[in-house]
């Protein structure tokens, strides 16, 4: 095994995209959604806006 030397190669290795569906579906089914795990762990309001304007892209 080579070391590994990049987020590229790091997320090849252990962060296939099969574990972020099940994240995902796991979230939605116990929370109800992002926004509202986010909320369940403390996050507050602004801190919820930041973090969405901040990862998703609306600029069509």
């Amino acid at each position: 095994q080579e070391d590994i030397t990049s987020v590229e190669q790091y997320m090849e290795e252990f962060c296939p995209p099969e574990g972020m569906i099940m994240t995902l579906h796991h979230i939605e089914e116990k929370y109800g959604g992002i926004r509202e795990y986010m909320r369940a762990i403390g996050m507050t309001e602004e801190q919820v806006r930041y973090l969405h304007d901040a990862v998703v892209d609306t600029t069509g």
